[in-house]
């Protein structure tokens, strides 16, 4: 049974030859169609009330019968107009699922609960022969039944059209435009696809008899093309993933690595700007070969080059010279600086050069044997040599874990800069250099004289929904040549498929000929390059993934990696690539497009959650009269439609939101409860709390930028660094509400160095203090034992001060602390040596600066393991307050205890001054019985309590 179409917006089309379309006529209204506009208008309105009373009994009269009544005029219409109405009407039935309160009876008539019986009557039907507007009574009878009716469009009045003459007058020139015009409407083109019809028709080769009839013949033509074969394997289906009705496995679909860079090579425009040669010494930092990776790698940059007959490698240790001196140095690369070859060194300082506070009697010992590295990220770390200011080769033993030293020269620590102070770290902390895990095989004997092509593979990683928002997703998995310019690989059309994950397939079991084919390409292939042989080398370069996919290109080797991988959602195993000459760490970037998105989108839940009614009235008013690049889309609304904010919507926001909170933000826009804690927080007045958050969201908003750039010069490398820095201050110091929960998925899905959980037990947890020696911690307990939160602000923020209470103000790194219920450990007091012992639950007096002695009990004791690998010990209190009052009866003054973060919480292990030299008493009252009463904070310092026995 069809459906009517029910809809009042739909403009009203006029022709002459036809009364009526051919869908739904009321019987007996035909001759409405020939209405005459000489005609008396009364006469057809008194037949429309006529027709209209009489309408309910015409309830059985089918859509059959009707159509024998039709006109021989209406008969015109052939096989394919039906189709087309018939195609029209199924479109209908999917817009009467959104009209509320329509039904159908048995005789396909509309029936609206809502509309009376001349509504029925005027929607059954579509005008044609003029504008609704040319016919007065019909105008007039829209209006009486739908006084808010808006006409959206309407036909133009015949007296308004162009002056044609033709058969198909007054509405085409000719037939061509006809044609055309039912063409397009009929398949719904798109205007791309009609202008280049436009191009083809009107090219001047374009002959009409080699016009293919049969579009198969197209589709058979294909196959003649030289196309890249798509290759299909099944893989494996987590059936967690999938519902119970999916098979086990599913065919994958992907091209062969090796077919996409041979067509690459083979296509002229494109190779003809590929870049295959030595690292580039370049100010601004634009391409990859400008990238230390590059000129380090021997599969991508400058693997040797001979100087006075002897042959210099990347990562061979030398002696130079640097202002008439003889120094030690290490080859870092070999780079090309305005088309000559340079040599690019890491500095290595001898004893005698150290800073004075790294001069010991144990260094002194091996001084003539002992060289130190200097971190080449430095200024001072590294110096672009000529090929004639190296000396000569020079054997020396990077010593890392177990390695055996021999008699000769060695290096065990790396010297580097933090905050400004010089500082010493083991070597094994240092990435290795990428000569240390990649070769460079040189390519058989009949091929020694090939020309060599290095070819850097970029590959992208990260899941898309196939049908918008849909459960069922793939994992695109596509490349790009690090050989082309930034200008060509910003284009679409240089992004190669790689082929499609599905939706619960594995990644590994995907990906596994895309690593057979590379361990061939490290090796080297024989491949025809523009009609000659070449020698072609490919190397894993960069693996960019989302947070979520990229722990599924890296992994953990911790001895408790079950639980370390549950906790922190990595894997247990090591990652295929792996199986590539590649340091995962390093080659493995998270995608900064996720990051700040997702950044700004936590700061921008936070901001607005802030907001009072009247403060997001205010924002909302500032946010729609904003001044927006003309060129950005509609940005949706922040607050109410805040989680359909695409990516792109995110990092637009970030730019313009300074401006907005600039404008909108005052001292009455933040709930009052936000505005008092940040208050207590930031020691701020109510203005200088607002100003924090507008200057918190510029430096957000400053970092992006220089993240998002281009090219990065030095200079803007150490601005990013100092805005960074600025950005972790400031947050830290605004505090805004449980944001290190909010951003804890982003911590999270971080990835982690190689670390062992039994080598943290083994390394001695550090003093930072020298009257403290000798402490351990005892019995090891689970955080949630604690009740206390890691994953707050407040946490990290207590725990950075305590670090930069003892000197240490280095960003921190690591996130996890173990607990542990006691710690012993002997103080030195006055010259000896007193073996203390501090538990949970003791009381202890804490030296506060401005306040000087006071008095907390220890909630928790933990360690934490600072940036430099070293763990320092760390204690967790609740702080006693002095009310200032004395208990009537006793005499003892009354304290408060505080659970709360008012108070700085945590402190070195060392801050301890003296523990149980107190004594708190509860302040009962008729609530305590059995148990204390919690909700009674009130304790007693025992006056009479002492230590003599």
């Amino acid at each position: 049974m069809r459906k009517s179409r029910l809809s009042i917006t739909k403009p009203f089309s006029l022709r002459e030859s036809i009364n009526f379309s051919g869908r739904n006529i009321l019987q007996r209204h035909r001759h409405l169609g020939s209405y005459n506009k000489e005609g008396s208008e009364a006469e057809l309105q008194d037949k429309m009330e006529v027709e209209s009373d009489n309408y309910h009994n015409d309830d059985d009269v089918s859509i059959e019968e009707d159509n024998d009544h039709y006109s021989e005029a209406d008969n015109y219409i052939g096989e394919e107009d039906n189709d087309y109405y018939e195609e029209d009407d199924n479109y209908g039935e999917e817009d009467d699922n959104n009209n509320e309160n329509v039904y159908y009876d048995d005789s396909d008539n509309i029936i609206d609960n809502n509309d009376n019986v001349s509504s029925n009557l005027l929607l059954g039907f579509e005008v044609v022969g003029g504008s609704i507007s040319s016919i007065p009574f019909l105008q007039n009878e829209l209006l009486l039944n739908f006084p808010s009716l808006v006409i959206v469009t309407d036909a133009v009045n015949s007296d308004q059209m162009s002056k044609i003459n033709g058969s198909f007058a007054p509405y085409f020139e000719n037939l061509t435009s006809a044609l055309l015009f039912c063409w397009v409407q009929k398949h719904n083109i798109s205007t791309n696809a009609y202008n280049d019809l436009v191009e083809i028709l009107q090219h001047q080769k374009f002959e009409v008899k080699d016009v293919v009839k049969n579009i198969r013949r197209f589709r058979q033509w294909r196959n003649r093309l030289p196309l890249m074969p798509i290759r299909t394997r099944s893989i494996k289906i987590n059936p967690k993933k999938t519902p119970s009705t999916s098979k086990g496995t599913k065919l994958c679909y992907y091209l062969s690595i090796r077919d996409i860079i041979q067509n690459i090579l083979n296509n002229p425009s494109l190779y003809d700007k590929l870049y295959f040669g030595p690292g580039v010494e370049a100010e601004e930092k634009k391409e990859y070969w400008h990238g230390d990776l590059w000129a380090e790698s021997p599969l991508f940059g400058q693997e040797k080059i001979t100087i006075n007959r002897e042959i210099y490698c990347p990562n061979e240790f030398i002696i130079y010279k640097e202002n008439g001196k003889r120094r030690f140095g290490r080859i870092r690369s070999i780079v090309s600086i305005n088309d000559e070859l340079r040599i690019k060194i890491q500095r290595i300082c001898t004893y005698y050069e150290l800073p004075n506070n790294f001069h010991s009697n144990v260094r002194s010992i091996t001084s003539e044997s002992q060289l130190w590295l200097i971190d080449q990220h430095l200024k001072e770390g590294s110096i672009i040599a000529n090929t004639y200011e190296i000396i000569e080769k020079v054997d020396i033993t990077i010593v890392r874990g177990s390695t055996i030293i021999a008699n000769g020269l060695f290096i065990k620590e790396i010297l580097y800069k933090n905050n400004g102070h010089w500082k010493l770290r083991d070597v094994a902390l240092d990435y290795m250099h990428p000569c240390e895990y990649s070769a460079l095989n040189s390519p058989p004997s009949p091929y020694n004289n090939l020309r060599i092509l290095k070819i850097f593979i970029d590959i992208y990683y990260d899941d898309f929904g196939t049908y918008r928002n849909t459960y069922h997703s793939l994992g695109g998995v596509y490349i790009q040549l690090g050989n082309m310019p930034f200008e060509m690989r910003k284009h679409l059309r240089n992004h190669f498929i790689l082929g499609f994950v599905p939706f619960g397939g594995c990644f590994e079991d995907f990906i596994r000929p895309f690593i057979k084919d590379m361990k061939q390409l490290e090796e080297g292939i024989l491949m025809n390059v523009q009609g000659r042989d070449c020698w072609i080398v490919a190397g894993l370069g960069c693996v960019t993934a989302d947070l979520p996919q990229g722990n599924d290109l890296t992994a953990t080797t911790l001895e408790n990696r079950n639980n370390i991988a549950k906790e922190y959602g990595l894997r247990t195993s090591l990652p295929i690539l792996d199986q590539l000459q590649r340091e995962r760490h390093l080659q493995s970037p998270q995608d900064i497009y996720h990051i700040i998105a997702g950044k700004t989108l936590k700061l921008l839940k936070l901001t607005t959650a802030m907001l009072s009614l009247e403060g997001e009235r205010i924002f909302i008013e500032e946010w729609k009269s904003f001044e927006y690049p003309k060129q950005w889309s509609k940005l949706p609304n922040p607050i109410s439609h805040l989680e359909s904010f695409m990516m792109s919507d995110r990092v637009r926001l970030g730019m313009v939101m300074p401006f907005i909170l600039n404008r909108s933000l005052t001292t009455n826009s933040l709930k009052q409860q936000e505005m008092d804690k940040l208050q207590r927080r930031t020691k701020l007045n109510r203005n200088q709390v607002i100003n924090t958050i507008v200057k918190c969201w510029a430096i957000v908003a400053k970092c992006s930028r220089l993240a998002f750039k281009f090219s990065l010069t030095i200079d803007d490398y150490i601005e990013l660094e100092r805005y960074l820095k600025k950005n972790e201050k400031l947050w830290l110091s605004v505090e805004f509400i449980n944001i290190s929960q909010d951003f804890s998925h982003l911590f999270r899905d971080w990835f982690i160095i190689e670390s062992s959980e039994a080598d943290n037990e083994k390394l001695e947890v550090c003093s930072q203090s020298s009257q403290f020696r000798n402490i351990i911690l005892r019995k090891p307990v689970s955080v949630r034992n604690t009740n206390i939160r890691i994953d707050t602000v407040s946490f990290r923020t207590d725990l950075a001060l305590a670090y930069e209470s003892f000197g240490y103000r280095a960003s921190l790194i690591n996130k996890k602390c173990n607990f542990y219920e006691g710690a012993s450990y002997i103080q030195d007091i006055h010259n000896t040596g007193n073996r203390c012992h501090l538990n949970t639950g003791d009381i202890v007096t804490i030296q506060v600066a401005d306040y000087g002695e006071s008095f907390a009990v220890i909630r928790a004791i933990f360690k934490h393991k600072s940036n430099d690998g070293y763990l320092y010990p760390f204690i967790y209190v609740d702080w006693f307050e002095d009310t200032h009052k004395i208990h009537d009866k006793l005499g003892c003054p009354i304290y408060i205890l505080r659970h709360d973060d008012f108070y700085h919480n945590i402190f070195p292990l060392t801050v301890v001054e003296n523990v149980q030299k107190v004594h708190f008493v509860h302040d009962c009252n008729s609530r305590c019985k059995d148990n204390h009463n919690l909700e009674n904070k009130r304790y007693l310092r025992n006056d009479f309590f002492f230590k003599a026995i």
